[in-house]
């Protein structure tokens, strides 16, 4: 893939306290870490221009997914927000867009 110093890339993912397994017991508060191991993995091949953005806020959970894209002038030019998750319990219980 040919580099563009141009090309800006901010990416939003939820910082470890923010996510619901965070804390868990048993194998499931491990995740939190897996995710920041691959994240650091992910920035030691990125692009000079890649930054990673964590979210937190006092006792909620973060969970969100969506994609914009930007032209050089700041306006968008494509956004997709939700998820593919198509199962029972996402279509049932969670809140999906």
């Amino acid at each position: 893939m040919k580099s563009n110093s141009a090309l800006k890339v901010d990416l939003l993912t939820a910082a470890p306290s923010a996510n619901g397994f965070y804390r868990a017991g048993r194998v499931k508060g491990l995740i939190p870490g897996v995710y920041r191991v691959n994240e650091e993995k992910l920035l030691a091949k990125a692009e000079p221009n890649l930054e990673l953005r964590e979210y937190s806020t006092e006792g909620s959970t973060f969970h969100a997914k969506g994609a914009w894209l930007y032209d050089e002038n700041g306006k968008v030019e494509m956004s997709v927000i939700g998820s593919s998750n198509f199962s029972y319990r996402s279509n049932r219980r969670d809140t999906e867009c």
